[in-house]
């Protein structure tokens, strides 16, 4: 899981649809998006995806799922799974747009 989340990110995908991102807008903590790099004693750690909870809705997020919906297929199944999850939640999204 963390595994898929960070070659996603990596890849461009948007936080919302990589599995720990899908994860934390199933919990309401994904309006808004931080990538971490946690300094553990001086050296690097793991990255860590931070989810925020905002007062209003973020339309930023339905944009940034139809764009990443229209790039290139790659075809894997990291990249197969973030599309599924971006085309949920633009199904569950569709009264804001």
């Amino acid at each position: 899981m963390h595994e898929e989340t960070y070659i996603n990110l990596e890849r461009g995908v948007p936080p919302i649809a990589t599995y720990l991102g899908h994860l934390l807008y199933k919990c309401r903590f994904g309006d808004n998006y931080k990538l971490w790099m946690i300094r553990e004693g001086g050296r690097e750690g793991s990255p860590a995806l931070q989810g925020e909870r905002l007062k209003e809705f973020n339309r930023k997020i339905i944009e940034e799922l139809q764009l990443f919906l229209k790039s290139p297929v790659i075809g894997d199944i990291y990249d197969m799974e973030a599309r599924k999850r971006a085309k949920d939640i633009l199904k569950e999204l569709a009264p804001f747009l």
